[in-house]
């Protein structure tokens, strides 16, 4: 059986909106510009999806051609998004050409509430991609610990299950393991990997509250504005 098609990565970005499209316009009013963030918000949640789906298809195979496809596909959507975000906060700060604040679009508090969202989503695709790389190399069983080795807090075993170790290792022709460096860095045990992956998702959840947060403000100023 050959490798795995990259057609599931395919399938699940294919509800995404093109990054071939031409950049649109700014927006010239308020409504305008609470309209687009919303947008780039909504887009946001689609590359989400599509980005939690793929890693499930990653974890059921393995195939790490189209995750990987998947993923450079993703960041340059959420590159996109980033700026289309940041232009649109830098319109709601427009100074004239002499230096003077312009009206038209002046609503630096409307600016703080894209900039909070923006932190927020920032942090989250890092909390995402650090959630990810634990579970992937829980799943692999990477650790010692998980094969009998030590247990929690056991002492680093070399182990032909490592699949994601950051220093180098070579085995020697007895099958010894022999460091590429002086010392190797401790291995995390598994009461390590738990915290992490608990404070990841409370960090997480902080992420998506905020977030949800400047959602609900950006929604409330456009209604504001319709009335």
């Amino acid at each position: 059986m050959g490798p795995p098609s990259s057609a599931p990565a395919a399938a699940i970005t294919a509800g995404l909106p093109s990054s071939l499209a031409p950049p649109r316009p700014l927006p010239s009013t308020l409504l305008g510009v609470c309209d687009e963030m919303l947008e780039v918000q909504r887009e946001r949640a689609l590359a989400y999806a599509a980005f939690n789906d793929g890693f499930k298809f990653y974890l059921e195979n393995w195939a790490q051609g189209p995750y990987r496809s998947l993923l450079a596909g993703l960041t340059h959507q959420f590159q996109i998004l980033s700026q289309r975000a940041l232009a649109l906060e830098s319109a709601l700060r427009q100074e004239s050409a002499e230096g003077e604040t312009d009206t038209t679009l002046n609503r630096p508090d409307v600016a703080d509430i894209i900039r909070s969202i923006q932190n927020a989503e920032r942090k989250k695709l890092e909390l995402t991609l650090a959630l990810q790389s634990m579970k992937s190399a829980v799943e692999q069983k990477s650790f010692s610990w998980q094969h009998g080795d030590g247990g929690i807090g056991g002492e680093h075993t070399c182990s032909s299950h490592h699949h994601h170790s950051s220093v180098g290792h070579s085995h020697d022709g007895n099958g010894a393991c022999a460091a590429d460096h002086a010392s190797l860095p401790e291995e995390p045990t598994e009461a390590d990997i738990k915290g992490a992956l608990k404070q990841s998702y409370i960090e997480m959840e902080a992420c998506i509250a905020a977030i949800n947060d400047g959602i609900a403000e950006l929604q409330e100023i456009r209604i504001d504005l319709i009335e």
